[in-house]
């Protein structure tokens, strides 16, 4: 991939400096601290195994670790990164995570260049790969959760760099992009199983390639073979876990994938359902109400126009068949995963994030979409302007609305969740805006010791973010709801209560407000006083 336009250039380097000055306005979300545990363990048991580390005491064993399926392929690094900058210390934890969330930045950066460059090799008009990236950029919470989420992000990124690839693998069958595919198929699958998804899909067309091109049988199944070994042996590579009983243990990771071992309550509609009874429609609505409605609506009329293309040149699409199979893989990725969801009941939660590796995919459907509007314009030209009128300023108001709200554009919502969302959805399940809770309890109280509770682990986890001299004076423990109904005044008392009010939409029993962070007239976070309690 060679992007040499300096309007390119310029744009992604623009693109990177935003990040590079942001980076650090976010906080640390509930997985984070569980990520890079997973790292520091998988670190253990490979260091022990190869004969360099000594054993610990203090570290689980992997495989008696409660996370152990888990895939490390990025968290390693991380952790092999933090140590070798000497964050690894208490002392140092703002660094620490600020460098987690500037690398989990920059792998999602490098996917939005694979993004453009995956745009531009499909579509003849010069202006859908930018619309594209922009659409990627200007996705309020992938844009936030591209700072932190660690595990949802990266394994979106993976995928569209994977299928950049896949389509330079069925062009050519050549060993560059062979050996290359096969290294980032083992990586999407090591982030999350889905993953498994790449190679069934280059298979599944290499099958199909074997009985359209029959003078290169022999080469194409070579090569289909030698990419099938490599994908397996990268997996295991990879993956620490799967060293000792590869097949035994992929077995028991995709076992707990499909069926996750979690079943807290989720606020859906009004309602709150634990994890394993939501209903069928919960990943599809969540992706309907927290996707901006240009993209929705591009991704409908591209599904319309995919299926049209396909039934108009089925007979002859041998004769066409590499666009086809182009659209087609985009338009498997973008469905089949929810479907496979519905189908085998997955335990969901925290809206459609673990399914945002489709979103790549999503978005290329979209521009198709936005491509047959363009072409259908050139007829009419009025349709033409009010179309590209309508993508500008849908573009501009995501954009403004991101600004204005950063950093929590996670909490993002369209007009389809209704009012009042806080009453019908969670809305900063991921703890992000403890951070700036706890940043105005430090700057407004200049005392030497200062007790906090929070409702959940983040607001123990934001702790870590604060300067190392407002860190030595806050204590910050964390009293869930359930466990709060139990206590007694004298064990709730505080100085301050800070919720994000997940799991209970009040702060019972604090009574008296200090301060609140509100979106679009919606409170996401709000600190108590902590000694005026409910009698």
């Amino acid at each position: 991939m060679k992007i040499t336009n300096w309007r390119v250039i310029a744009f992604f380097s623009a693109y990177l400096v935003l990040g590079l000055a942001i980076y650090k306005d976010y906080g640390i979300s509930f997985d984070e601290p569980i990520n890079r545990a997973n790292g520091i363990v998988s670190i253990q048991y490979v260091g022990e195994k190869l004969g360099f580390l000594a054993p610990s005491k203090e570290i689980p064993k992997l495989q008696e670790y409660y996370d152990r399926d888990y895939g490390v392929v990025f968290d390693v690094p991380l952790v092999i990164g933090e140590k070798a900058l000497g964050y690894n210390s208490d002392d140092k934890s703002q660094q620490l995570y600020h460098f987690r969330h500037l690398m989990t930045f920059l792998v999602f950066f490098l996917s939005t260049l694979f993004f453009y460059a995956t745009a531009a090799s499909i579509f003849t008009n010069k202006w859908l790969p930018w619309l594209g990236t922009l659409f990627l950029i200007l996705s309020p919470r992938i844009f936030a959760e591209s700072f932190y989420n660690s595990k949802d992000i990266v394994c979106l990124s993976a995928f569209i760099i994977s299928t950049y690839f896949l389509l330079q693998f069925l062009k050519t069958y050549a060993w560059r992009p062979l050996l290359l595919f096969s290294i980032c198929s083992a990586i999407a699958i090591n982030i999350r199983l889905t993953g498994i998804i790449i190679p069934a899909i280059a298979l599944g067309w290499g099958v199909i390639d074997l009985l359209r091109l029959r003078e290169k049988a022999a080469v194409i199944a070579l090569k289909l073979g030698v990419y099938a070994l490599l994908t397996a042996a990268f997996t295991v590579m990879f993956w620490p876990y799967l060293w000792e009983a590869p097949l035994a243990n992929f077995q028991f990771a995709f076992a707990n994938m499909s069926k996750f071992r979690a079943n807290m309550e989720v606020l859906f509609f009004g309602d709150r359902i634990p994890a394993m009874e939501l209903p069928w429609y919960y990943i599809i609505g969540y992706l309907m109400i927290t996707t901006p409605l240009l993209y929705v609506l591009l991704w409908v009329l591209g599904v319309v126009n995919v299926l049209k293309d396909s039934v108009r040149h089925f007979s002859a699409f041998w004769d066409n068949f590499e666009p086809w199979r182009t659209q087609l893989t985009f338009l498997v990725i973008s469905t089949a995963p929810f479907a496979l969801v519905i189908l085998l009941k997955s335990t969901l939660y925290d809206g459609w994030r673990q399914l945002y590796f489709t979103y790549g995919a999503f978005l290329m459907i979209a521009l198709y979409g936005l491509d047959w509007v363009f072409q259908w314009g050139k007829q009419q030209p009025l349709v033409l302007r009010a179309g590209q009128a309508i993508v500008l300023v849908q573009l501009v108001v995501i954009g403004g609305w991101m600004g204005l709200n950063h950093p929590f554009q996670q909490t993002y919502f369209n007009a389809f969740a209704g009012e009042p969302v806080a009453k019908n959805f969670e809305i900063d399940y991921w703890g992000l805006s403890y951070k700036q809770g706890l940043e105005w309890i430090v700057q407004h109280d200049k005392r030497p010791h200062i007790k906090v509770v929070a409702n959940l682990t983040p607001g123990v986890y934001n702790r870590m973010l604060l300067d190392k001299s407002e860190r030595e004076r806050l204590e910050c423990i964390y009293l869930k709801p359930s466990v709060r109904d139990t206590l007694k005044r004298e064990a709730l008392e505080c100085d301050y209560f800070i919720t994000e009010f997940r799991y209970r939409s009040d702060a019972s029993p604090y009574t008296k407000e200090l301060y609140s962070i509100k979106v679009d007239g919606n409170t996401i976070l709000a600190v108590y006083d902590g000694h005026q309690l409910a009698r």
